[in-house]
């Protein structure tokens, strides 16, 4: 009888864990609201991406667009029942050197100004990958996570590289997004052994605070087509084995505004 409860409470935490769809895209500043409102049956959440804010070395915070402009945008997004997430970066010396921490309070206050429900951090150092450096970017989170408390989410970004593969480093840190990037983004990446081990190591450290990020599929405006590599054959069952249905999507297209495959749009509709 043990054994047997133990089983329904394991399915139920599963079937709890995977109820709730959640379709993010990664956006430019100036992306296309219209096409949002046109596709909000696959658009649960916006980030807008990437560097809309950064702090530098000696701990200043800085803003790259308007707070008009971002408070504008978040207002748009969320009347049609859509999330909205900022998304910024740190200079690595003021992780280094702890000065990151003197710019909480003003992240603070810039992310209940826009009234966005939450913040990931884009860091990706491309070198010191030392256990140290993995150690202070935490401490960061784990500070902006206190002063955020459950006025809005505080995330970061994931990967299978760097500083950004020590789960046991960022875990403690209780975040409420972990989302991963390239690692998942790309088709042969993300099927492969290495990757599904990677998905598995999320969700252990994790949780459900996981976030699962999806490369594009889309022809440019240049008339080019641009790919992660993944079809409706290959997206669908990896999307239905994923253990919750929680996805991040960042366009190939990104920085040449193009149009989507059909197709790959069409898989999150019927997921």
């Amino acid at each position: 009888m043990k054994l047997l409860s133990s089983v329904l409470l394991s399915l139920t935490a599963v079937s709890l864990g995977s109820s709730n769809r959640s379709v993010g895209w990664y956006m430019p500043w100036n992306f296309d609201i219209s096409w949002v409102k046109d596709n909000v049956d696959v658009v649960d959440r916006i980030n807008l991406c990437c560097s809309q804010f950064a702090v530098e070395a000696n701990g200043t915070f800085k803003t790259k667009i308007s707070n008009e402009f971002v408070e504008n945008v978040s207002e748009q997004v969320r009347s049609l029942d859509i999330e909205f997430v900022v998304m910024g970066g740190l200079n690595e010396t003021a992780v280094l050197t702890e000065t990151s921490l003197n710019a909480i309070p003003d992240i603070v206050s810039y992310v209940k100004l826009v009234k966005a429900m939450g913040i990931i951090f884009d860091y990706e150092p491309k070198n010191n990958f030392s256990t140290t450096h993995a150690s202070k970017y935490a401490k960061f989170l784990s500070k902006m996570k206190q002063a955020a408390g459950d006025d809005f989410q505080v995330g970061m970004d994931v990967s299978g590289w760097g500083i950004l593969d020590m789960f046991p480093i960022y875990a403690p840190s209780s975040l409420d997004i972990y989302t991963s990037m390239a690692t998942t983004y790309y088709m042969n990446s993300a099927v492969s052994p290495k990757g599904h081990q990677f998905v598995s190591n999320m969700t252990s450290y994790f949780g459900n605070s996981s976030r699962f990020g999806i490369g594009s599929t889309a022809t440019m405006s240049t008339g080019q087509h641009c790919s992660y590599n993944w079809t409706a054959n290959t997206l669908a069952p990896y999307l239905n084995q994923l253990p919750y249905r929680a996805v991040d999507i960042y366009p190939c297209d990104f920085d040449h505004r193009g149009s989507l495959d059909p197709s790959f749009l069409e898989v999150f509709r019927n997921w």
